[in-house]
């Protein structure tokens, strides 16, 4: 699972791009006029010209995606605050850092969890039902 950390006043919050996370981004995609898909969100949100505000939404996102990894894998991790809050703690002076957590989390990762293998010599068959 592609993972990193923020620490916002002392706390260390674990950010997750996970299926979770792009489902929003397409959510968020769809409200706008044409509708966008999650890679064209991430885009738009990563690019140096994105909108400040989609990054802390995107940024919200991965905490909470990344406090439901860590419950669900068996971790301590401290609940998420609330995306307002997150709004008033972190300065222009942690944006750097803040970045940084997003594009780690969508770029890198961890070992892969899921594998699948095709087996050997199968044929490729479509069904027209």
């Amino acid at each position: 699972m592609r993972t990193s950390t923020l620490t916002v006043r002392g706390k260390e919050y674990l950010c997750c791009f996970s299926t979770r996370v792009l489902l929003a981004l397409e959510d968020r995609g769809r409200q706008e006029n044409p509708a966008k898909s999650a890679t064209e969100m991430l885009g738009i949100i990563m690019d140096d010209n994105g909108n400040l505000r989609d990054a802390f939404w995107l940024l919200h996102q991965m905490m909470v995606a990344g406090h439901r990894y860590a419950v669900l894998e068996g971790m301590d991790a401290p609940e998420p605050m609330p995306l307002e809050d997150m709004i008033d703690l972190i300065g222009v002076e942690d944006y750097q850092a803040m970045f940084a957590a997003i594009g780690q989390a969508v770029t890198t990762g961890q070992t892969q969890t899921v594998e699948a293998e095709f087996p050997k010599n199968a044929e490729t068959t479509q069904d027209n039902r």
